[in-house]
């Protein structure tokens, strides 16, 4: 016991004099600051108040601070209480998801610091940034534009950060319409910086073909696109417009040929929808029952919550049955959280519902309409 204190004594009076010594703990060579110099019991006290991001990037800052509190991580307390607060902030579900994942294991401190806490401090550092997001694909921090150049036919490429469902949005709406966009519009507004530059390229149609080719047989009805901001929340109007034949054969060819995209689900399947007046069925093209159907009529997916206004024009008088069908859609893409964020997700080809909120018919438009485009 008196070897013990006196070896105490010594290091103690080392430090004092500020000499090295030669049998210095693993502690005492990771860092010697205020906050890593306190009792463990007093940064757990610390550590109780503090956020869940916050105290990631607290074990970043020292190797005595990640050995500390590393014990903590592992108590359910600490666990629940992050868990319940992820589900106010998708982010932090996701990095949750990977750290337990790795805290499954043996936990050391010798272990050189893990990317979980890495990835929490990039996203918390893209925050602040005016030109880079955290990419959730790459798990990196980089620009929007490496995104536009993407291509189906190498999804997996090294120099790809997106996935395949990116792309099922870009055939409809044009190149640069895919999350990585509108998180940094969505950024930036959050910052109090005008969105207007991310606003206009993720509209910008200028990149879609005028040729008659197979691949764009769908986008090339696009008229026109408008994206606006409101309440933290991205809304996107768009206007489509197709030659209708009333007389056309019924062949497979000639129905996807002809068809109008409203949404992936009016797309692929039949889908019912909830009407103003009486309801009516939608199928893979214009109205089944066109009758019912005005400019002033609402019709809204059960699935996205995408509200859509049809109109049926006369083309030409010598041209008996043939109209134009132009179709007008209101849609809700959501606060942009994180690609796996359900209302995101809602307008990808899926049937997953939108979310617990079920927006009455006509709310998506009026907010859209109420609000002048994003300066």
């Amino acid at each position: 016991m008196i070897s013990r204190l006196q070896k105490s004594l010594r290091q103690v009076k080392q430090k004092v004099r500020g000499e090295k010594s030669c049998c210095a703990s693993l502690l005492d060579v990771a860092g010697n600051g205020p906050l890593c110099s306190l009792p463990t019991e007093i940064l757990l006290i610390i550590a109780k108040y503090l956020p869940p991001s916050s105290l990631a990037i607290l074990t970043l800052c020292s190797k005595v601070l990640r050995y500390k509190l590393g014990a903590k991580y592992h108590k359910a307390d600490i666990r629940n209480s992050m868990e319940s607060f992820a589900h106010k902030y998708p982010p932090i579900q996701y990095f949750l998801k990977i750290y337990w994942t790795y805290h499954q294991n043996a936990w050391s401190p010798s272990l050189t610091p893990n990317l979980p806490e890495l990835k929490m401090f990039l996203y918390l550092l893209a925050r602040d940034s005016k030109s880079d997001i955290f990419c959730f694909r790459c798990e990196r921090q980089h620009s929007p534009n490496k995104s536009d150049w993407v291509t189906p036919w190498r999804p997996w490429s090294w120099s790809n950060c997106e996935s395949l469902d990116g792309h099922y949005l870009r055939y409809y709406y044009g190149r640069y319409f895919h999350f990585e966009r509108a998180q940094l519009a969505m950024q930036k507004h959050r910052l109090g910086i005008s969105p207007r530059k991310e606003i206009k390229r993720l509209t910008d149609l200028s990149s879609i073909p005028n040729s008659s080719s197979g691949m764009w047989p769908d986008i090339r009805t696009l008229r026109s696109m408008e994206a606006k901001i409101i309440s933290n929340r991205l809304y996107v109007k768009a206007v489509r417009k197709r030659i209708y034949n009333m007389d056309a054969p019924e062949t497979i060819y000639e129905k996807i040929r002809r068809r109008l995209y409203i949404c992936p689900h009016l797309l692929e399947v039949e889908c019912h929808v909830r009407n103003i007046v009486d309801g009516c069925l939608v199928h893979d093209g214009p109205h089944g029952n066109d009758d019912k159907i005005d400019a002033s009529t609402l019709s809204q997916c059960k699935y996205c919550l995408t509200e859509m206004r049809l109109e049926f024009m006369e083309t030409r008088k010598l041209f008996t049955g043939i109209r134009s069908v132009i179709v007008t859609t209101w849609q809700d893409f959501g606060n942009l959280s994180h690609p796996s964020n359900s209302d995101w997700i809602a307008h990808l080809a899926t049937e997953i519902p939108y979310s617990a909120v079920k927006f009455p018919l006509g709310s998506i438009r009026k907010t859209f309409e109420s609000i002048p485009p994003t300066t």
